[in-house]
């Protein structure tokens, strides 16, 4: 795995001779796709249009070799703004010839996406070192994951509404086959520490009503009212 540095944003990449597993669930829905695609050719893993690249599968690839205008290729976050903790886009062919990748990716955090005017450059990947074309498969090392995120926090973009790829001309051999983008959100953690919070009281109030049911039985008269620390202690100490 090599790892590079641009600011604070990092992205990682890795090369190995077997597809990648990715989630079969993407929070991306394409918005628009100016981008110059070949589907003709199909060298045993490739040869697809771009609507493969978020169904969840690195199966197929679009052999992208560049943007047919200044949009390229634009998503925006199915269920409205949320903060990204990750972007993973994979490339493969049936050899190294068509893994290496080059684009740039811009966010918006625009409520409507298409036609936004403000587009924030978050990185761009260069074959695998930012501004430095570089080959990074070797032998039968063909399929390459490149993920971008932060590291020194777990958000990578805070309220995102879009993001666009802008495909660089001079893709390897005229054009990488891209697999999939896969975006990771950063968990709400409000609703999980509500839910958490909300299972703790209720684990309390079962633990009161269960003494008050057994004890009640031997003889011991209690009020709801005591409800309270003491009946907590109480509790713990005889029942």
């Amino acid at each position: 795995m090599n790892t590079h540095l641009q600011a604070a944003v990092v992205f990682s990449g890795t090369a190995q001779s077997t597809p990648f597993t990715v989630d079969a669930t993407t929070p991306l829905t394409i918005v628009n796709a100016d981008i110059a695609y070949n589907v003709g050719e199909n060298n045993a893993v490739g040869g697809f249009s771009w609507p493969i690249l978020d169904d969840g599968l690195v199966q197929n690839a679009t052999v992208i070799s560049g943007d047919a205008s200044p949009n390229g290729l634009l998503y925006r976050l199915t269920d409205g703004a949320a903060s990204i903790e990750s972007i993973s886009v994979y490339s493969g062919w049936a050899n190294t010839g068509r893994m290496e990748q080059y684009y740039s990716v811009y966010y918006t955090t625009d409520a409507t996406v298409n036609g936004s005017s403000t587009w924030t450059l978050l990185t761009t990947v260069q074959g695998t070192t930012p501004g430095t074309p570089t080959s990074f498969g070797s032998g039968v090392n063909n399929q390459l994951k490149v993920t971008i995120f932060n590291d020194s926090s777990s958000t990578l973009i805070a309220n995102a509404t879009g993001l666009r790829f802008n495909f660089a001309g001079g893709q390897q051999n005229g054009g990488s086959g891209y697999k999939e983008i896969d975006v990771k959100l950063v968990p709400e953690t409000s609703t999980t520490l509500l839910g958490a919070l909300s299972a703790l009281a209720l684990l309390r109030r079962r633990r009161c009503l269960f003494f008050y049911v057994e004890c009640g039985a031997m003889g011991v008269s209690l009020s709801l009212l005591f409800f309270s620390r003491f009946f907590m202690t109480f509790t713990d100490l005889f029942c």
